[in-house]
């Protein structure tokens, strides 16, 4: 993000229009990205400003994000750890857009 942003002119990109998106565990990590850039375990562990990673919008696709009953279990304890706390954000702070594939987004 933070490269993007630094090199906008070069690459006629704008600055204010930037767009993360993944599949599965990438979507992962594009959600997480989303909802966390202003966490200091984020950009300080990039050694960064917290606004130049900052997405402007996401797009998920089948994002391994779901706790809970419809969960991936084996993938939050590998992610998360067993003794993982529950902390939740609802507050995205940018434009988003969610996939659901298979039979269980035809449930839903």
């Amino acid at each position: 993000m933070s490269q993007i942003r630094e090199h906008n002119e070069e690459w006629a990109m704008d600055p204010e229009k930037i767009v993360v998106s993944d599949f599965s565990a990438g979507g992962h990590l594009a959600c997480s990205l989303s909802v966390f850039w202003d966490r200091e375990f984020v950009y300080g562990s990039l050694r960064c400003d917290a606004k130049t990673i900052r997405p402007d919008g996401m797009i998920l696709c089948y994002p391994v994000i779901t706790s809970g009953s419809y969960c991936h279990a084996s993938s939050f304890e590998k992610l998360l750890g067993e003794e993982a706390g529950d902390e939740r954000r609802t507050d995205s702070r940018c434009q988003s857009w969610i996939r659901l594939a298979g039979e269980w987004a035809k449930n839903l």
